[in-house]
């Protein structure tokens, strides 16, 4: 039998549920909002670290480059940069069957020679020289944003034209590292 206190609570009930759904959707719909478009410095960054991925994708290391773990494709950053975490989120996703693994060289770059993929942060020109002399020819894929990069001994230079990021390949050095690079990425490099 239903009291009159009973009929209350069904109905406030009744009433409740539906705003309820209604306060829950509209949070989510705020909270999709503020993570659907990143700032623009994190954009950049996030293009950046799809840029260094598909990098590895059109490249093809000599079978020495995984002689220590033909498991896995080595990432390392060199020099004080905020571009950490977004190349942490590359770390898992696999190349060719070899998961990547993202390493943060800090600001000495020691251990170098063990990467696969080298990705040159805001750093001091001189440490930056030493580092690339310091491979030698290695099969180390080097990535940097430093104005004349691939003039300088790195591979590939990022640079912005027109308000996006371009890339340009030394393709010599490339391959007097033995490495192959892809004709898609020759047909996309740019001159800076």
């Amino acid at each position: 039998m239903w009291t009159s206190r009973h009929k209350r609570f069904a109905l406030a009930l009744g009433w409740l549920a539906p705003l309820a759904v209604i306060v829950a959707f509209s949070a989510l719909c705020r909270a999709s909002e503020v993570r659907a478009e990143p700032e623009p410095e994190a954009r950049e960054q996030l293009v950046k670290a799809a840029m260094l991925y598909n990098f590895a994708r059109y490249v093809t290391w000599p079978d020495e480059a995984f002689a220590s773990d033909p498991g896995r494709i080595v990432f390392c950053m060199f020099g004080p940069d905020g571009f950490g975490p977004y190349m942490r989120a590359i770390s898992g996703k696999t190349v060719d069957g070899r998961i990547v693994e993202v390493i943060d060289l800090g600001r000495k770059g020691e251990g170098a020679g063990g990467c696969n993929l080298l990705y040159v942060g805001q750093a001091e020109v001189s440490a930056v020289r030493t580092l690339l002399i310091g491979l030698d020819a290695r099969p180390v894929l080097t990535v940097s944003e430093h104005p004349g990069f691939s003039d300088k001994g790195g591979m590939v230079a990022l640079f912005k034209r027109e308000g996006r990021l371009r890339f340009h390949i030394n393709f010599e050095l490339a391959h007097a590292a033995g490495l192959r690079v892809s004709s898609y990425l020759m047909d996309l490099s740019q001159v800076p």
